[in-house]
């Protein structure tokens, strides 16, 4: 392989090759080396493209070589490896492919199982994908640097508490046999008995499992909270009467039934009843947490594979990374990377997600409210056509399922029968994104023109496919999922839930929205309860009244938005960024921007001294014409169209040295205030340099816990692979 085949890239004095024909990101792996060097996490926000893998493992790979040819202990030097996380549906073969055509030659490796897990001394790339990784003993990876691609996808499901059909059934024969040898005691030890375990109680107990044990079998029926049978039992377990004479009584009777189960559960011979009273706790503080309200808690009715005539209940909860994250504080590592293509850190300590889309001024809201449910289609259908007339591009409505998508239609089609045929006029109306019939595409290239695609949530999340929202214009809600409204200081437990109930809309948002379109309009039906909630969350959003011409005002006015080709977010947990860091990109920023502008001055320049030539050129020819004895009266048409001419090119080149002047003024202003600026910092410099010498030198491993409270938003300004946006799932 010849050397022409890559390209190098200088970054911290750190040499980076990656091939030539692939376009990656310079900044995200500037992000990569800054985070390995200062010893620190990262969390680094992407768009799709299979630049990314190489953007990744390239810097990383490059910082190893270059760790290691500068160090001048090499007997000493301790290993450090590279663990690279995939998701687990991720295809094996093309990772495998991708790794070939990079500069360096690591040796690699592949963790297949998750227990006994052997590293060979030699590896310097261990490849594993994110369900083994979510399972393996992450102390043999101490001292690497742990790269999670796709990060947002590892879920971590829990079994909360299980419970059997048949254990209920032995559960309820233990305390039928406890009962009798008690009724065989002699008197005294029968009252000793009755003085600890109350026999109401029991048989109470025992009721109501013998009622579980005889509906068990309709949990199948049920993944929900209404009218499941566990549910049924765990209500009468608990009840509170709603006659407050009887509520301080009733709690003290459901005391007295925790501790008389909690004594029995303890007795040797009720085995089965001591797991019957785990699951009865584990399922009575989920109720009175109001867990099963949110949807990431469910009950799954699941069928023996052993004893294929006994049935098993599970509470299972989904949490994302909660669990693994608390694994991460324990060991060290030399960095974490996490990537992902979605907002991505509410599921961290002590980040609680808001819906405020700070300095995302790109996105305009619509709240529209509904006062019931069935007034939805009406509203969205007497709407639609001023929507698709003021929104350009692409438009997605989504529903909360695509049952509601055809309801919809069949609606419209009521009220009006031509009524899409109206809104072909405007835009291509497609009906959910088949990926077998190549839909996707045809979207996307009509969207150029005007399209609009209705569709449901679930769809939208297909993990197969990534929704290309880049020409997505405009969003709309029309069935809002209620979110969560926990606040930040309940526990990280909570915290986690409402990251779930929120996952939806952070995902759709940020497909469609707010990273790859210039601009949106995000519009949402509501109902008028959820409007406070929502305003709250996007309270640092201009949000518009309902009026299609300030809509078409608003696109019309800005051509290009805040967002740029790619973003990227990073966190870095020990290091703020200076004054003199945001002075610098300050000044970069506004460098790039004055170059551009004295480009398009210079062009404005040349094309302006043509057009004066060409107005010379035409007076010679008119001055010449006159002393040859031609007269003004006697002009032909041809050389009064040239005159005419003649005057509008005058008049263009008035305009243009106008638009000269005032760049001019214009770039003349802001070099007065980066040189106001330039001595600031640099009267500020001597303070921040004594400052920085008397602190202390040290360096530490920083858990996910500082990772967040001292994070920090980096500027979203990297290149993106607009060619690869459909190759989401491949990476």
């Amino acid at each position: 392989m010849i050397n022409d085949q890559f390209e190098s890239y200088s970054i911290d004095r750190i040499q980076v090759r990656t091939p030539k024909n692939i376009k990656v990101s310079r900044e995200y792996m500037e992000k990569v080396i800054e985070s390995l060097k200062q010893h620190q996490n990262a969390i680094l926000e992407h768009v799709n493209g299979k630049g990314r893998l190489f953007s990744l493992l390239c810097p990383a790979l490059a910082w190893l070589k270059h760790r290691k040819d500068n160090s001048t202990q090499q007997e000493n030097l301790e290993r450090i490896r590279i663990v690279y996380a995939y998701h687990s549906t991720f295809d094996k073969q093309y990772l495998e492919e991708q790794l070939k055509k990079i500069d360096y030659k690591p040796k690699i490796s592949q963790i297949k199982q998750q227990d006994n897990i052997q590293i060979n001394d030699e590896d310097d790339l261990i490849l594993i994908d994110q369900q083994s990784l979510h399972n393996s003993d992450l102390t043999a990876f101490q001292n690497s640097i742990l790269i999670i691609d796709d990060a947002d996808q590892l879920q971590d499901i829990r079994c909360l508490g299980k419970i059997e059909k048949s254990t209920i059934y032995k559960a309820v024969d233990e305390l039928k046999e406890l009962i009798n040898e008690v009724q065989k005691m002699n008197m005294q030890d029968q009252t000793k008995f009755y003085q600890e375990f109350e026999p109401h109680t029991i048989e109470i107990i025992k009721k109501k499992l013998l009622q579980l044990y005889e509906k068990f079998d309709e949990c199948k029926n049920y993944f929900r909270l209404k009218g499941h049978p566990i549910i049924k039992f765990i209500q009468d377990f608990v009840s509170i009467y709603g006659n407050k004479n009887y509520v301080q009584y009733q709690i003290n009777c459901v005391q007295k039934n925790y501790l008389t189960c909690s004594k029995l559960a303890k007795l040797s011979k009720l085995k089965a009843f001591a797991d019957c009273f785990k699951f009865i706790q584990i399922a009575v503080i989920c109720y009175e947490e109001n867990y099963y309200e949110q949807p990431n808690y469910l009950f799954k009715a699941i069928t023996d594979q052993i004893n294929m005539q006994d049935n098993i209940v599970e509470i299972q909860v989904k949490q994302y990374l909660t669990h693994l994250e608390k694994r991460f504080e324990k060991l060290q590592f030399q960095s974490i990377i996490l990537s992902s293509n979605c907002i991505l850190p509410t599921y961290l300590p002590y980040f609680h997600i808001n819906h405020t889309f700070d300095n995302r001024e790109y996105i305009k809201t619509v709240l529209v409210e509904i006062q019931y449910q069935s007034h939805l289609f009406k509203n969205l259908f007497m709407k639609l056509e001023k929507f698709v007339k003021s929104i350009p591009n692409g438009i997605l409505v989504i529903f909360s399922g695509f049952n509601q998508v055809e309801q919809f239609r069949q609606y419209c089609l009521e009220q009006q029968p031509n009524f899409f045929g109206v809104i072909e006029q405007y835009k291509k109306v497609f009906w959910g994104l088949d990926k077998k019939t190549n839909e996707i595409a045809d979207y996307i290239k009509s969207s150029e023109k005007g399209a609009i695609l209705f569709d449901s949530y679930e769809k939208i999340f297909n993990k197969n496919y990534h929704f290309p929202g880049h020409l997505c214009k405009g969003l709309i809600v029309a069935q809002w999922k209620t979110l969560s409204q926990k606040m930040p200081e309940f526990q990280l437990f909570n915290d986690d839930i409402q990251y779930y109930q929120n996952r939806y809309f952070d995902n759709i948002l940020g497909r469609s929205l707010l990273y790859e379109n210039d601009k949106g309009v995000l519009i949402i039906f509501c109902y008028q309860n959820q409007i406070k909630q929502l305003k709250w969350w996007i309270r640092n959003q201009s949000t518009l009244e309902y009026d299609e011409d300030q809509i078409a005002e608003w696109f019309k006015n800005g051509q290009n938005s805040q967002n740029d080709d790619t973003l990227i977010e990073s966190y870095y947990p020990q290091r703020e960024q200076t004054t003199t860091e945001t002075n610098i990109q300050y000044q970069r920023r506004t460098k790039q921007q004055d170059l551009d502008k004295e480009d398009k001055i210079v062009q404005i320049s040349e094309h302006s001294q043509k057009i004066k030539r060409t107005k010379d050129v035409n007076k010679n020819k008119k001055t010449q014409r006159q002393k040859q004895g031609y007269s003004i009266k006697k002009q032909s048409k041809a050389q009064i169209e040239s005159n005419n001419q003649q005057k509008q090119q005058e008049i263009e080149v008035e305009q243009q040295e106008n638009l000269i002047q005032w760049k001019k003024d214009e770039t003349e202003e802001k070099q007065e205030i980066s040189i106001d600026k330039e001595k600031s910092k640099n009267a500020q410099e001597p303070t921040a340099k004594k400052k920085k010498e008397a602190q202390p030198n040290f360096k530490y491993q920083a858990t996910m816990d500082q990772f967040i409270t001292k994070g920090r938003s980096a500027q979203k300004t990297t290149a993106r692979d607009s060619s690869d946006n459909n190759n989401m799932g491949q990476i």
